[in-house]
């Protein structure tokens, strides 16, 4: 965003009308209306997925309420101690609990939180594969797990937008007077600027450049995927 062309009264309501909305309900942002019904489709999609989930989560609860049941009926009508049976299950079965499922390698037999199988997507996502209702003999991937390589783009993506907001504000600070531009600055500057043209050339000039709120969000993401690609938090949004 050019601050010489910010509306300073209409920010100032922009952002008190995202601060209110915030406290009662989800909040975005969109470039178009394509993006917006893009956007409310994959969330909506996604909403729709979680419950039937849940359903069926909730149906295997009173499943196994009713198993439990009648194991422990069965336990008492022949004495059968709690402690023999932990020793017995433990003996026989070698019984281990169930993990997240969100390790490597995948390990056989391996289900998710759901009780269904866990795979790889072919962008390598570590994924549950969840039966679709909608249509019989088909899976739809519940994810567990971003594979790297989407890590590391996402990385480079939010660290590309951080650095070109960061020049923006660099070329405001040299257009105001705030910091006179050095001659030993000058070639830097002429290089900032190509990578900043072909920053606005891979996302959209219209992509870039945010509010406070939005800012805080972006660095945020950088932070966060920066730590997980192995910098430390005092380290993680030094661009």
């Amino acid at each position: 965003m050019d601050p010489d062309k910010i509306d300073v009264g209409q920010h100032k309501k922009l952002r008190t009308f995202r601060k209110a909305t915030q406290r009662r309900a989800l909040t975005g942002s969109f470039t178009g209306a394509q993006e917006l019904k893009q956007t409310l489709g994959r969330d909506l999609l996604r909403e729709v997925r979680e419950l039937k989930v849940k359903s069926r989560a909730g149906k295997r609860s009173l499943d196994e309420a009713y198993e439990v049941t009648e194991l422990i009926r069965l336990h008492r009508r022949h004495n059968i101690a709690p402690e023999e049976y932990r020793r017995y299950r433990d003996e026989v079965f070698a019984l281990q609990p169930r993990k997240a499922a969100t390790g490597d390698p995948l390990q056989p037999g391996e289900v998710g939180p759901n009780g269904y199988r866990v795979g790889y997507t072919k962008d390598g996502d570590k994924v549950e594969w969840i039966p679709d209702d909608e249509r019989p003999g088909e899976e739809w991937p519940l994810l567990l797990r971003r594979s790297d390589k989407a890590i590391l783009a996402a990385h480079e993506e939010y660290w590309d937008k951080v650095w070109w907001n960061r020049h923006q504000n660099w070329l405001h600070r040299i257009r105001t007077g705030e910091e006179p531009l050095t001659e030993q600055q000058k070639p830097v500057l002429e290089r900032a600027k190509r990578a900043a043209r072909r920053i606005e050339r891979k996302y959209g000039k219209k992509n870039l450049g945010w509010d406070d709120f939005e800012w805080g969000l972006v660095s945020g993401r950088l932070s966060a995927l920066a730590w997980v690609t192995g910098a430390e938090w005092n380290e993680s949004l030094d661009t």
